[in-house]
């Protein structure tokens, strides 16, 4: 699947501007105990070493319930945890595309990437 570069990394690269989210592409597999919402505040939460509470509401930015039923996987990923990967291909059913807390963040049925 082609991933499609956000309005703000559009402009960004088309500036040649540096800035925070020119960081490494982080992955952080869902655990099956957790929702794609509160995965997205952890992954968060690590990359940026804050605590989960002194993050902005993620229910501020989008409908979290419907986040979490759209993404909910029948089967999880058996690794889980944050993971640092390159940025080749997971197979996925489905990927929503969100900007939070300065990040480019995808979810999909079994992951976080945060760009």
């Amino acid at each position: 699947m082609a991933r499609r570069m956000s309005e703000n990394q559009q402009k960004r690269r088309s500036q040649g501007a540096a800035g925070p989210r020119d960081r490494p592409r982080r992955r952080r597999l869902i655990d099956e105990a957790e929702t794609a919402s509160e995965a997205v505040v952890a992954a968060v939460a690590t990359a940026t070493d804050a605590e989960k509470d002194a993050l902005p509401p993620l229910g501020d930015h989008l409908d979290t319930d419907a986040l979490d039923r759209l993404v909910e996987a029948e089967t999880q990923s058996p690794a889980a945890g944050l993971v640092f990967t390159r940025t080749e291909d997971i197979p996925t059913d489905v990927e929503v595309s969100f900007e939070y807390a300065d990040y480019d963040v995808t979810v999909s049925d079994n992951y976080v990437l945060l760009e």
